[in-house]
């Protein structure tokens, strides 16, 4: 089974983990990262943005953030995903 130029990994990340396992490293978790963490778009927050944008077509991304506390990347990404 093969994978398709967009489901493998850059050879720039190849290298990065090989160097990586050769230092040792074998932990292949994710560390803990400081930030907005990357379920802040709940299921909720999806709801009531849909319903901020049906009820409003000209509703802005500030608009958006100071009623739901998500960014504008996070809230362009729900809307597109339609």
């Amino acid at each position: 089974m093969g994978l398709t130029k967009d489901e493998a990994s850059s050879l720039v990340t190849v290298y990065d983990w090989f160097n990586e396992f050769t230092r040792g490293f074998t932990n292949l978790t994710d560390d803990a990262r400081e930030g907005r963490p990357s379920t802040a778009m709940t299921e909720d927050k999806d709801i009531a943005l849909r319903l901020m944008i049906e009820t409003d077509k000209r509703v802005t991304y500030q608009q958006i953030w100071t009623s739901l506390g998500i960014a504008i990347v996070k809230s362009t990404n729900s809307v597109m995903d339609t």
